[in-house]
């Protein structure tokens, strides 16, 4: 199948238990790594069990980190002392062509197989990398026959956006990815189990406040599981990202100075603070804009709105910072 189009497709968080991110799905171009450490060499295991220390605070929900603990299942974790909160992008399962003496590779690039990783720079923002490089689906019996792949890559950014970026692959004749329904888990002589992949966040400080994604990558919905399967893998250039509205921690939160008074509120939202906004934009919970403005004064008439609650997104020097309000 070709694909000639570009998509670009914007949902906001529509529901009530998680407006700590925004989620965008949009074609690109994928670029693998060309600096890079390997995992097979680092690590020697093909079901490795990682931690990677980040040279940056890196911001996820409300808090922020200086590591993630990751590992072969296509999944991270921060480590909180109330729980280990998951990142799954495209979690699943994926193994790295064993090799028979790692003595032997003299560079990593050699390999064919493997998972890189990186810190980078991009758009000015510092990013920690995980790159799957050829791996396979664990159980996938037909390997060495039809030399079935996957190649995605994981991208932590400093202002706490989470990138989801598909490579090129290789199932047309593999067993554990059937088109619209996801991967299967080929457990022996017992029946095909359908685990995956799964894409989602989870808050480390509420186990209840999760971000999930299910159905094909065109049409995501949004979901308050974190296990619900992609049913079916986009084209090569793909992209899920994940846009922290919280950024906590960082310059950026700071150069938007706002106050939101009364809230809940009536008829009139008060916005006082620092900043003279150029614009603000208004979505209701099921990602629906429902009033903009351009150079609004402090003053923000809501009475038109229904009861219920909204999410406020304000504009000031080429930068956004979202605010969630109840409507009485």
């Amino acid at each position: 199948m070709k694909f000639t189009n570009t998509f670009y497709l914007l949902f906001f968080v529509n529901y009530l238990w998680s407006q700590s991110y925004s989620l965008t799905s949009y074609q690109d171009s994928y670029s693998e790594l060309t600096d890079f450490s390997s995992m097979l060499l680092t690590t020697g295991d093909p079901s490795w069990d990682f931690t990677f220390p980040l040279d940056f605070d890196f911001p996820y929900f409300d808090s922020t980190y200086t590591e993630l603990k990751c590992s072969f299942l296509g999944s991270c974790f921060v480590l909180n002392p109330q729980m280990d909160a998951r990142i799954r992008l495209l979690e699943f399962g994926y193994n790295m062509d064993r090799v028979d003496d790692i003595s032997e590779i003299q560079n990593a690039s050699d390999l064919n197989s493997d998972v890189r990783f990186a810190s980078t720079v991009k758009d000015g923002l510092k990013a920690f990398v995980l790159q799957y490089t050829r791996v396979r689906l664990i159980s996938d019996s037909n390997i060495e026959e039809f030399d079935n792949y996957i190649n995605f890559q994981q991208w932590y950014f400093e202002d706490g956006s989470i990138e989801l970026r598909f490579g090129e692959y290789n199932f047309e004749n593999s067993e554990n990815y059937i088109p619209g329904e996801g991967f299967y888990l080929l457990p022996g002589n017992a029946p095909p189990v359908r685990i995956g992949p799964w894409i989602g966040l989870q808050n480390p400080a509420d186990e209840y406040d999760i971000l999930g994604t299910t159905g094909d990558y065109i049409d995501l919905e949004i979901v308050s599981e974190s296990r619900k399967p992609l049913y079916t893998l986009p084209p090569p250039g793909w992209v899920i990202r994940f846009e922290n509205l919280i950024i906590s921690g960082l310059e950026i939160e700071n150069q938007i100075d706002l106050n939101l008074s009364p809230n809940p509120v009536n008829n009139v939202i008060n916005l006082n603070g620092n900043s003279t906004l150029d614009k603000i934009e208004i979505y209701n919970l099921m990602g629906n804009k429902v009033y903009s403005l351009i150079r609004p004064s402090e003053l923000i008439n809501v009475d038109f709105l229904q009861a219920g609650t909204y999410v406020l997104k304000v504009f000031h020097n080429g930068i956004n910072k979202t605010y969630k309000f109840i409507k009485i």
